[in-house]
């Protein structure tokens, strides 16, 4: 079954748009006034709908205070939104994903 253009780009609009919508609830219900910030409120709104609410790693939903602005914390800089689940383990394994990494990286040894 085929759909109409316009049928399409209207589902896609809707989508979009609920994707805003929730975004804004996460930062609402997430998000305090209080503290430093990594990201401005605008940014993260951006971050949400980009990601499409979705934790940066397994693609969850975010859900209500269950997520996080990853950062690396030595140059600061912003890498993605992730579920608490995804950034404790990125926390534990980072040194090691580096090496991984690194390693699938490295040219094949023709012997």
């Amino acid at each position: 079954m085929s759909y109409p253009k316009e049928m399409l780009e209207r589902m896609v609009a809707d989508q979009k748009a609920a994707t805003i919508r929730r975004a804004k609830v996460l930062i609402k219900e997430n998000y305090s006034d209080e503290g430093p910030r990594l990201l401005s409120m605008e940014q993260l709104e951006k971050r949400l709908v980009n990601q499409e609410c979705k934790c940066a790693l397994c693609e969850k939903e975010l859900g209500m205070g269950q997520w996080v602005v990853d950062h690396c914390h030595k140059q600061g800089h912003v890498r993605g939104l992730l579920c608490r689940s995804c950034d404790s383990w990125l926390g534990k394994n980072e040194r090691m994903v580096a090496v991984v990494a690194a390693y699938i990286a490295k040219e094949p040894i023709d012997d």
